[in-house]
């Protein structure tokens, strides 16, 4: 399937891509038929695969993606998913990519959750700061579900509490064996729990933020992320993170390579400059590649590149299958074509 979608790889995505681009990007925007699949079989042994926005969109895979990761596979690539979405645990990502069609490994997945309780179990080693005390969380149930997996201890809190007036501020309690706030994009954030996140920390506990994104590409426009809520907590306590937990955190890169990546031998693709390409700038990665089917644009590159700003990508590529020379449109019709001879 890869070789007939190959011919046309070219596409009107690629050619609208390069007529945003300026002649200084050019060299930058991957149009060849055959991608960068020769480099990436020549230099690259694991590939660091962002979700939302390179994989799918949503609960919506995203056109020739599945075709591109079996391709990865046929080369005999490492495939490593590395999101920052927290709402979700490394189990429950198995079963959604096996939802859209997909084989992947709990231990193929880091995500941002996974990170934070990762951290938190370093801080309970050997008498540290973190031992024998409890974790609150503003976040999703993946991030739940990891601190579960890792045995750790988690306050409850404000329960489903919603307001906190002025006299409720005055009776608040927070428990003295909570160690740390853990902040993610929480779909049921309130007042109550943003007075209670910042008590907590005002009182002591390390903050730990799961990623900055302040949203996702998602819909009709950008849905407010994690980002957004760090903030509101940031700006409540009056204290920045003590660390970031998912990319481009050094703590995720470290985790990476404790689970024998080599980052110099690695091509880290994503869709966002500020956490995707920082990520793999930050470890010193291979090869970085910026897929256009997310938060970041040709425009936002192009300021980049303007700025100097070092976290700009290798490369750019209209999408996933793009970067290995696959041309998604191909491969629908390709599939359409079949099933219309099966009929």
């Amino acid at each position: 399937v890869a070789a007939r979608a190959s011919a046309s790889a070219s596409s009107a995505a690629q050619q609208a891509a390069l007529a945003t681009a300026g002649s200084g990007m050019e060299a930058m925007l991957v149009t060849g038929d055959r991608g960068l699949r020769d480099r990436i079989q020549a230099d690259i042994d694991c590939v660091v695969m962002d979700c939302d926005g390179v994989v799918w969109a949503g609960d919506t895979l995203l056109p020739g993606v599945r075709e591109a990761i079996a391709a990865l596979r046929w080369m005999g690539k490492r495939l490593v998913f590395v999101t920052n979405n927290s709402n979700k645990s490394r189990k429950a990502y198995v079963h959604k990519f096996a939802q859209l069609g997909i084989t992947v490994d709990k231990e193929e997945v880091f995500s941002a959750a996974f990170a934070a309780a990762a951290y938190i179990k370093t801080q309970r080693v050997n008498g540290g700061v973190m031992a024998n005390k409890k974790v609150y969380v503003v976040g999703g149930q993946g991030i739940l579900e990891e601190l579960n997996e890792m045995f750790i201890e988690i306050d409850l809190g404000v329960f489903n509490a919603v307001r906190c007036d002025e006299a409720d501020w005055e009776d608040l309690y927070v428990d003295e064996d909570v160690g740390a706030v853990i902040v993610g994009q929480d779909m049921s954030f309130t007042f109550a729990k943003l007075a209670y996140a910042s008590l907590a920390i005002q009182q002591g506990a390390l903050f730990i933020a799961t990623n900055p994104d302040a949203a996702d590409l998602l819909g009709p426009g950008m849905m407010p992320g994690a980002g957004a809520i760090v903030a509101a907590v940031q700006t409540a306590c009056g204290r920045a993170p003590d660390m970031f937990a998912g990319k481009p955190s050094a703590f995720l890169l470290e985790l990476l390579r404790e689970n024998h990546v080599d980052m110099a031998r690695t091509l880290v693709v994503g869709d966002r400059m500020d956490t995707d390409i920082a990520f793999g700038k930050a470890g010193a990665a291979g090869i970085t590649v910026l897929a256009l089917t997310g938060v970041s644009t040709m425009e936002d590159v192009a300021a980049a590149v303007e700025a100097g700003d070092p976290n700009t990508p290798d490369h750019i590529v209209p999408s996933l299958p793009h970067m290995l020379g696959i041309d998604p449109e191909a491969i629908r019709a390709y599939f359409e074509d079949a099933e219309r001879e099966e009929a």
